[in-house]
């Protein structure tokens, strides 16, 4: 009996040795937080073989080399299993904000939206000094630069969880140069410093603008001008308020008529015109002063232009240069003829005094030179009258010429029915 002892107790010790207790693994080590579409790793160096696992993979997904993914908010036990034994820790997910999407590129002095599909969120702008945005997502691009804009809910502030992106602010389009104010019937170029644009305009029957920016003013009032280009920073558009005015149409006042070798005077209303002659031969006119001189027998356009609501207009008057001469005759007396009324309906009466017989003609000229009418006369010795039926000249200025062979006269009348 004495010798079986020491062998009960070496069994039970091999026994023993057969059921050891599995070795302790250290704890699992890393970060056991994340956001929502983000990744930590987690590292335990227990083992050489070992799996990875998560209690709830809705929440937070673990590959073979540990490298957790936070899929949604909540948390989930991450497992670390080797040599037969395993431990755990809590991961926790943070919610994040959904992308925030949008055109990222705006132009200087322009406002676009952006969006984020969460709710309860707040934006915030990383440099306001370049781009803004407001309560709902709308960003204003103040200067040229770059700005993040976050998009933060409400645990974003304490996890740091949040969703951003970039903004560019770009150079818009340029102002567009050149007047606002142009008369009817004028015309102007407008300019812009970016190319490539196409104008247009919100009221066509004020005024037109063609593909090169050239503006024709048509009637009085506004209209306002656009032009729409295609910048670095996206579509923008450069705008122009164009005022077209009647203008100041300048009138010309004064005698119509004046003798041979006589001045009259001709005013313009709009000042520091010129005044021109279309017939010296019949008539000059002083190029500053207006004042007109008769030369010869006829009629003479003067014209006066003035530059005036950025164009040049022009305003005629006909002048009738007449010569009344009293022509010695027989026995050195005096021959003289005259014609009245200068106003008439139709017929006009002429007198005159000769001493003898005088043989001539009687013509009638329109404002243009176009003779309407002619006939012969006899003018006998002394005094007598005649009736000149003119009514079937249309209302207008006439010029009548009596020729004889010792006598000119031209007088201005005007028939009006």
């Amino acid at each position: 009996m004495k010798r079986s002892f020491p062998i009960l107790l070496v069994s039970l010790f091999l026994s023993l040795a057969s059921h050891a207790l599995p070795p302790t693994l250290p704890p699992i080590w890393g970060t056991l937080t994340t956001c929502a579409g983000s990744s930590t790793t987690l590292i335990d160096s227990g083992g050489t073989t070992f799996t990875w696992s998560s209690s709830n993979t809705a929440v937070a997904a673990i590959s073979g080399s540990g490298v957790v993914t936070g899929v949604s908010g909540g948390t989930a036990t991450i497992t670390y299993a080797s040599l037969g034994t395993f431990v755990t820790a809590t991961y926790t997910v943070n919610p994040m904000s959904l992308p925030i999407t949008g055109n990222t590129v705006i132009c200087q002095y322009a406002t676009r939206p952006l969006a984020d599909a969460s709710s309860g969120g707040v934006w915030s702008s990383s440099n306001t000094g370049v781009a803004t945005v407001s309560a709902t997502g709308e960003v204003g691009g103040l200067a040229l630069g770059t700005a993040t804009i976050f998009y933060i809910l409400p645990s974003g502030f304490v996890t740091g969880c949040m969703s951003s992106t970039t903004v560019t602010v770009g150079a818009p389009v340029g102002k567009i140069i050149g007047d606002s104010t142009i008369c009817v019937g004028s015309a102007i170029t407008l300019t812009d410093s970016t190319s490539g644009g196409v104008w247009m305009i919100s009221n066509p029957a004020i005024a037109t603008v063609g593909i090169s920016g050239h503006v024709t003013g048509l009637a009085p009032g506004t209209a306002v001008i656009r032009y729409a280009a295609n910048p670095a920073c996206g579509a923008d558009t450069a705008i122009l308020d164009l005022v077209v005015t009647p203008g100041a149409s300048p009138a010309v006042s004064g005698s119509t008529s004046v003798l041979a070798g006589s001045t009259t005077g001709l005013t313009g209303s709009v000042t520091g015109g010129t005044w021109s002659s279309g017939n010296s031969l019949v008539a000059t006119v002083n190029a500053a002063t207006g004042v007109v001189t008769g030369v010869a027998s006829g009629t003479a356009t003067i014209t006066y232009t003035v530059s005036a609501c950025g164009g040049i207009d022009t305003v005629t008057k006909v002048i009738y240069v007449t010569t009344h001469v009293l022509t010695p005759g027989l026995g050195n007396a005096s021959s003289s003829i005259t014609i009245f009324p200068t106003l008439s309906r139709g017929n006009v009466i002429m007198k005159w005094l000769v001493n003898g017989t005088e043989q001539g003609s009687i013509s009638v000229v329109d404002i243009t030179g176009r003779e309407v009418y002619k006939s012969a006369i006899d003018l006998s010795e002394g005094s007598g009258v005649h009736t000149l039926n003119l009514s079937t000249l249309t209302n207008g200025m006439y010029l009548v010429r009596i020729t004889t062979s010792s006598l000119s006269y031209n007088n201005k009348i005007e028939i009006r029915h």
